[in-house]
């Protein structure tokens, strides 16, 4: 974090430094990026100014991703379901059990 500290403006919005703080840590924990830290920290305050000049000015509602969630984790227990893998899939996943069933019940329908 220190390498992406160092970079932000002591005039930016604190609002803009903690999305360079949110970019920057799902570029460092992203495992497709490969490059060093200070390029990923500019990489970060170049997206945070393209969001502030884009949605500057605007409260834009930002939802917690819980759905979107809940939609990729149905997707990997039907794309991962072997047959008989329930109590696998259901650890893996943080899911219950039923709820496994419930998603693969769906997805026949």
């Amino acid at each position: 974090m220190a390498a992406l500290d160092r970079l932000i403006p002591a005039t930016w919005p604190a609002v803009w430094g903690d999305f360079a703080r949110v970019f920057f840590v799902g570029l460092v924990n992203a495992q497709e990026v490969k490059a060093p830290v200070e390029a990923m920290a500019r990489i970060a305050l170049e997206q945070v100014r393209t969001l502030g000049f884009q949605l500057g000015g605007s409260q834009p509602y930002i939802p917690r991703g819980t759905v979107v969630a809940q939609i990729e984790a149905a997707e990997a227990v039907r794309k991962e379901f072997n047959g008989k893998n329930y109590g696998e899939l259901a650890a893996k996943h943080d899911l219950s059990e039923s709820r496994v069933r419930q998603i693969l019940a769906e997805s026949r329908r």
